[in-house]
């Protein structure tokens, strides 16, 4: 188990802030950071609503205990509330250092919050389900690029259902979006004490966070971001592509899965939530349960709005997985057996289903790979592994993307392409460092989602296009 420090975050409302800190930065005392607190972004709405929003607080203090405030600091302290959490020790230890190295190198802005409209009424942020106060977006925009404006750091208090779940939120923010928008989680840790105390004697928030972004405006950049909508989705509810398009789009999502019971308990777990989900046994390396299941579509629903192939298989050799080597003949016909062939007779068979959805337009999601790019096999030979058969049956994939998007323009049917990028899943070994599913839905949904004016006929993942 890694070592921990034991820390405390103190909020204080203050009758005089400037006496308060010219005391304390003469003293022995030394936090970890002192910061004059801006706004609230997020304010809480069930937990500590009335001892953390009914006082304006001027200065926050982040210190490994004890924390010691001089006494003649006390005389200026109206009210504080405190927060104590075990924060990992390296994280505390190089505090000081990562924040001086952060807010000495400040990445140019991506400048997506000057991209955003606000609507007319006022409810967001952007036309993207983001759901930001326009009183804070009006905060925000009173910020200028031709002033210099100083690092921020976000104080995160929350509580989870599922605390385990933070983490792949943190770390998909930090190696993405986040990333590029100049997030850095400096300091968090599991909350052991607080001053707001539960009727059940407990400490009513799980964890605390300090969050370094580079300005206010980069913040804002975050947030209106496509891909900081998408993953702020995801991870606060959980999801995959066939949950987004049930709770997040209203479809009936009907799961194909070669395990009948797997695919039942998918089903059963949307549905659990108050979303519509069946399931229908398909194995495409089987004409007749293709057959089957479109069959069993048609008599059911009698049309389909979108189709989503998603399912592959990937046989060849990898070094971090342990499997039997299959030989050649075995090894490319089993492949494209299921990635394309099956795939296309599936395809094929449900295009009469989708000339009559009922949303419109209609759309086909194949979900390929960069393994699937001529261009990057050609530029990056030395770092394109030796994956044959997987990346000729899925470039072959991207050649149906390609006649399907122009067999069916005049129907109006979306044909696309994604990359849903290395996620650990199964196919992938569930490799160290592959993103979350969650993560690798975004491209998915995207497109499985396109109004009338989307785009077909594209190859993309969820930073753009993609070169065939």
């Amino acid at each position: 188990m890694s070592a921990t420090v034991n820390c405390e975050i103190i909020l204080l409302s203050l009758t005089s802030v400037s006496s308060f800190s010219d005391i304390l930065a003469k003293s022995d005392v030394k936090p970890l950071t002192t910061a004059k607190v801006a706004r609230w972004i997020i304010p809480p709405t069930v937990l500590s609503v009335d001892a953390l929003t009914q006082t304006e607080w001027d200065l926050v203090l982040c210190s490994p205990l004890p924390v010691s405030i001089p006494d003649e600091c006390r005389p200026f302290i109206q009210r504080s509330w405190s927060a104590t959490f075990a924060a990992p020790a390296e994280l505390v230890s190089s505090y000081t250092s990562i924040f001086t190295s952060l807010a000495s190198n400040i990445p140019a802005r991506t400048k997506h919050m000057d991209q955003v409209t606000g609507s007319d009424e006022g409810t967001s942020l952007s036309t993207e389900s983001m759901h930001v106060p326009i009183e804070l977006r009006n905060w925000m925009t009173t910020f200028s690029d031709t002033n210099n404006h100083p690092p921020v750091i976000m104080l995160n208090l929350m509580a989870f259902k599922d605390v385990q779940k933070y983490g792949g939120y943190r770390e998909a923010l930090s190696r993405g979006v986040g990333k590029r928008h100049g997030l850095k989680p400096l300091l968090f840790g599991q909350v052991t004490k607080c001053s707001s105390i539960t009727l059940e004697g407990g400490p009513e928030w799980d964890l605390v966070g300090l969050i370094y972004y580079p300005s206010v405006l980069h913040f804002a950049d975050m947030l209106a971001d496509e891909e900081y909508q998408e993953i702020r989705r995801k991870y606060r509810l959980g999801l995959a592509v066939a949950e987004i398009l049930a709770s997040e789009h209203g479809y009936h999502v009907i799961i194909g899965s070669r395990n009948a019971e797997a695919g039942q308990q998918a089903a059963a777990s949307i549905c659990k939530e108050r979303h519509s989900a069946s399931s229908v046994q398909l194995d495409l390396n089987s004409e007749s349960s293709i057959n089957a299941a479109i069959q069993t579509i048609e008599q059911e629903f009698g049309f389909l709005d979108i189709l989503v192939n998603n399912a592959a298989v990937f046989s060849d050799v990898i070094p971090w997985i342990d499997r039997p080597t299959l030989g050649a003949y075995e090894l490319f016909s089993t492949t494209f057996a299921t990635n394309v062939v099956g795939t296309a007779v599936l395809t094929e068979g449900l295009l009469p289903l989708l000339r009559k959805g009922q949303a419109k337009p209609g759309r086909i999601v194949f979900v390929t790979g960069r393994l699937a790019s001529m261009a990057y096999a050609i530029e990056d030979k030395k770092r394109f592994p030796d994956w044959k058969a997987y990346s000729a049956s899925k470039a072959a994939v991207n050649m149906l993307t390609l006649r399907y998007a122009e067999q069916l323009e005049d129907d109006g049917i979306k044909v696309n392409a994604v990359d849903p990028g290395l996620v650990d899943t199964d196919l992938s070994g569930h490799i160290e460092g592959a993103y979350p599913p969650e993560i690798g839905a975004i491209s998915t949904v995207r497109m499985a989602t396109l109004g009338e004016d989307g785009a077909t006929a594209t190859f993309t993942d969820r930073d753009g296009p993609l070169p065939w």
